[in-house]
């Protein structure tokens, strides 16, 4: 890489392709056990026979864990080193998946996907803070959220066949090695951002609940987040448990959660394209009325194999058109870098809820339950979103086209 490209590329943390790339797959493992939970979640309820209420706690607990650390990274994410952080975070995230394989009681489970979510928010909130410091952020979130979709399935898909193998024991060190490996490249990811902090947490605290709140932008952001994600957890987390109840065999209904996967990391890409025409108002509304259609279709026409991945691949697709449509809203409105790094938190603490949620309403009513919850979630999402795109500019609202390369420019701070 030329001097002049390293010159231009020293305000923005991410605009390098090797910074880029590490990033991605460093947060996309960091969040492995949410992108894997269908899948997981279906080993889990095998093994131990609990109930739907019992494996949402175990899903919950995990995003406890990842949102209580998250939340806080307002505070320290620009003051540690992220190549440290993230590394430990993959380590603990690593072992307490692997000793899922050795754990002799369902209490034991849950204290270890506390300390995995707790794992993920150290390794993710850097990781998603190094990928927001760029020229252009939406680029790189659109290659982030392709990788994770791509890397997951391609683990699910791994998944199905150690568990006709290695069964329970074997699916979860699998995973383990694979975030274990993974952490190798936190060599290449940055050590710290472009911008640093002089003020002292109990300040920066102050200025960031002051500039949210003061914000309605963000706020509704921030909430639109939160409540998206309890939509998507909700379903996601009980897509196994829905195609098992619907008389579906295993292995073949995880071969078709990780086909839709794959399908649906195109959602991020789709995202850019869609919203250079259409704008990023009718880019979200598209995307929201497309999941909440593809989950009712559920209801409507039954569940075979055929539909079932068919109905995963339209639901990740435009699930994930929409995580990037959020996600650069917020970093446009992001002006000082202070929000990017809370997504993960918030994103955890819409999990925690969702997972909960839905665990009742799939004990109390199976499938329609989690359709019904998830669909709430989402309409109220899109009001909360409606609501802060009625308060932005039309520079705000507009899409950064996904370049496979584009020159960094300085850009406002």
């Amino acid at each position: 890489m030329s001097s002049a490209t390293d010159s231009q590329t020293a305000t923005h943390t991410c605009d390098r392709y090797s910074a880029i790339f590490s990033g991605s797959v460093l947060y996309t493992m960091s969040m492995i056990v949410p992108f894997t939970i269908p899948v997981l979640m279906g080993l889990v309820a095998e093994q131990w026979k609990v109930t739907g209420i019992q494996l949402g706690l175990w899903a919950a607990l995990f995003s406890l864990g990842l949102g209580i650390v998250a939340i806080s990274s307002c505070i320290w994410v620009r003051r540690v080193n992220w190549k440290k952080c993230t590394l430990a975070g993959l380590i603990l995230i690593g072992v307490s998946i692997g000793l899922h394989s050795i754990a002799t009681n369902f209490a034991q489970l849950l204290i270890l996907m506390f300390l995995a979510g707790c794992g993920a928010g150290l390794a993710s909130a850097p990781t998603i803070t190094a990928l927001g410091d760029s020229s252009n952020p939406q680029r790189n979130f659109g290659i982030m959220i392709f990788m994770t979709v791509v890397i997951p399935a391609l683990i699910i898909g791994a998944i199905a066949l150690a568990a006709s193998h290695g069964g329970y024991a074997g699916s979860f060190l699998m995973v383990a090695s694979f975030v274990l490996v993974s952490s190798i490249l936190v060599i290449i990811l940055p050590s710290s951002g472009k911008m640093k902090s002089s003020s002292t947490q109990q300040e920066r605290v102050r200025e960031l609940i002051g500039s949210m709140v003061s914000d309605t932008r963000v706020l509704m952001a921030m909430s639109s987040m939160l409540i998206f994600v309890m939509g998507f957890m909700g379903a996601w987390s009980f897509f196994e448990r829905i195609g098992n109840q619907s008389g579906l065999e295993q292995e073949p209904m995880l071969i078709g959660i990780a086909l839709g996967q794959l399908i649906g990391g195109l959602g991020g890409f789709l995202a850019i394209w869609i919203g250079r025409y259409l704008g990023l108002r009718w880019s979200f509304l598209v995307a929201i009325s497309v999941v909440i259609a593809t989950l009712l279709s559920m209801e409507i026409i039954g569940v075979t194999l055929i539909v079932y991945i068919v109905i995963v691949s339209i639901f990740m697709l435009w699930i994930n058109v929409n995580f990037s449509n959020i996600m650069s809203f917020t970093a446009s409105i992001d002006h000082q870098g202070r929000f990017v790094s809370m997504l993960p938190g918030f994103q955890a603490l819409g999990s925690f809820i969702g997972s909960i949620v839905a665990g009742v309403a799939f004990e109390m009513s199976g499938r329609t339950g989690v359709v019904v919850t998830s669909v709430i979630a989402f309409l109220i999402c899109a009001i909360c979103m409606l609501k802060a795109f009625q308060l932005s500019s039309k520079n705000e609202l507009k899409l950064q086209p996904c370049l496979l390369y584009t020159s960094p420019s300085p850009r406002d701070s």
